[in-house]
């Protein structure tokens, strides 16, 4: 049995783009929704639905049925906790071989029969999970958690010892005739309060960021009344106030680990939404007005070849046949004179995937909005290096 893990990096994803076996890969990705994945009679039907349209998409292919029965086998073999989760699953004959992961968050549900893993779903879900860092404010203290595709843990807490009795409303009125009590006592203690919570904050500010980096943050979301996120955010050093998510106004100090997950995840996800959208059309512009950008399916086939891509966009649903040229071009159509010794590629955008993490490019799979906004122009662009 392989390995099982709960997590992935990109070095994974590279490691199995060196997998070529003579027979082709089986990659299962089953993603039942979270309200059923523990419902063992749903999620086998999910299964056994997804395999048997791909058996009829090769009804002729003696090493896929075999695949497949293996595959029939070793899945409800595993045990149940792996599958209440998103499972990936590859499995080769020949060579023997095979990759299981059991991921927190969702990855959604694919079956694919190709000479390569289908990787694009897994640079989806590295994208859609960047490790991000919760924090919970209260005037008690600070919490820390990390969100990490789709699991939340704790990471660290952060008392603040800050006076939040008001011992002034047991004195007299202030004398409203002297100028040096013109402020009324409930001023003087919310001044002296945000001072005292100020220097506290900036007291933890070093083991937070020490957390921060320990624990591998990219992203940072704050939750907790707007003024004290405020003042947190003001205390941290750089890059972390840069790098926060902005996130609604919920006082989670108290919440469950669940109720704080949820939240998380819907607020980076309302995040990566609007930053996705702004890069396309960000893209588009340029593209357009013929900066340092390209759209379309070919153009940048042409330019993944003269190594100019810096950064590629495509639809993670993109859904594209072509072919690989003798000299290892990919090409959408053929132009006349080269169906010699071109091969035919299923899955077009799984091979440019694949070619642009080869060359060292950073592949963005997109969905919602910003997939919508690049669809029209092949579902494909790229940010150039010149």
């Amino acid at each position: 049995m392989a390995r099982i893990g709960s997590f992935i990096d990109l070095p994974d994803i590279r490691d199995l783009l060196d997998r070529h076996p003579t027979t082709g890969i089986l990659t299962i990705y089953l993603d039942p929704e979270s309200g059923y994945r523990h419902e063992a009679q749903r999620w086998q039907t999910q299964l056994n639905s997804g395999l048997k349209a791909l058996s009829q998409r090769y009804p002729d292919d003696k090493h896929l049925r075999r695949a497949i029965e293996a595959a029939e086998t070793e899945i409800p073999a595993l045990p149940p906790e792996y599958r209440h989760r998103s499972l990936v699953y590859m499995r080769a004959l020949d060579p023997d071989w095979q990759w299981i992961r059991s991921l927190h968050g969702t990855t959604g549900t694919r079956f694919g029969w190709a000479p390569r893993p289908m990787v694009l779903p897994l640079l989806g879900f590295l994208h859609r999970h960047p490790v991000a860092g919760v924090i919970l404010g209260s005037q008690e203290g600070l919490q820390g958690f990390t969100w990490r595709q789709g699991l939340l843990e704790p990471a660290g807490q952060w008392p603040l010892a800050v006076d939040t009795e008001d011992w002034r409303r047991f004195l007299g009125r202030a004398a409203p005739h002297l100028p040096q009590q013109r402020a009324t006592h409930t001023d003087a203690f919310a001044a002296r309060f945000v001072e005292q919570l100020k220097r506290e904050l900036a007291a933890r500010a070093p083991a937070i960021h020490e957390t921060a980096q320990r624990e591998g943050w990219q992203h940072l979301m704050v939750f907790g009344p707007t003024e004290l996120r405020e003042h947190v955010l003001a205390a941290l050093p750089a890059p972390w106030p840069e790098r926060s998510i902005p996130v609604p106004d919920r006082h989670l100090a108290r919440a469950g680990t669940r109720e704080v997950a949820e939240a998380a995840e819907a607020a980076l996800s309302a995040w990566l939404d609007q930053q996705d959208a702004a890069a396309v059309e960000a893209l588009i512009a340029a593209a357009l007005g013929r900066g340092k950008a390209s759209i379309g399916v070919q153009e940048i086939l042409d330019l993944l070849a003269e190594e100019r891509v810096a950064r590629l966009y495509v639809c993670s649903d993109l859904e594209l046949t072509g072919y690989r040229l003798p000299d290892g071009r990919l090409r959408l159509n053929l132009a006349p004179g080269q169906e010699q010794g071109s091969a035919e590629l299923p899955d077009l955008a799984e091979a440019v995937a694949a070619r642009a993490l080869r060359l060292g490019v950073e592949v963005v799979p997109l969905v919602g909005s910003a997939a919508h906004l690049l669809r029209p122009h092949g579902g494909m662009g790229a940010e150039l290096r010149y």
